[in-house]
């Protein structure tokens, strides 16, 4: 007998819980629609290369296990780099932050 006064609870609550939901959903679709169409023809703001450079963080080489000429090498490609003369020279991360070229022994 009880359950029988249950079901149009259960029914009438179901039934406002799905109409909500829908619309709180049709709402977020939708302006997830308008903003797409926006961002579309807007278009993303460009930056420019010295502000992209502003922002990143320094890279910190002292930590660097592998020199990037011996990725180079194991990549099979030139680790002098194009235009190289033979002439070995030591990178940056290898020198640990010297910007001079150091000659290898």
């Amino acid at each position: 007998m009880r359950s029988l006064r249950l079901r149009p609870l259960v029914s009438r609550l179901l039934i406002y819980t799905h109409r909500w939901f829908g619309i709180l959903l049709g709402a977020l679709f939708a302006g997830w629609f308008v903003s797409g169409v926006v961002l579309m023809y807007a278009g993303m703001p460009r930056l420019e290369a010295a502000e992209r450079r502003a922002r990143r963080p320094v890279l910190d080489f002292s930590h660097a296990t592998v020199a990037p000429s011996e990725v180079a090498r194991a990549a099979g490609a030139d680790p002098q780099g194009p235009g190289s003369r033979g002439a070995r020279t030591r990178t940056r991360a290898e020198t640990h932050g010297c910007l001079e070229p150091v000659p290898t022994r």
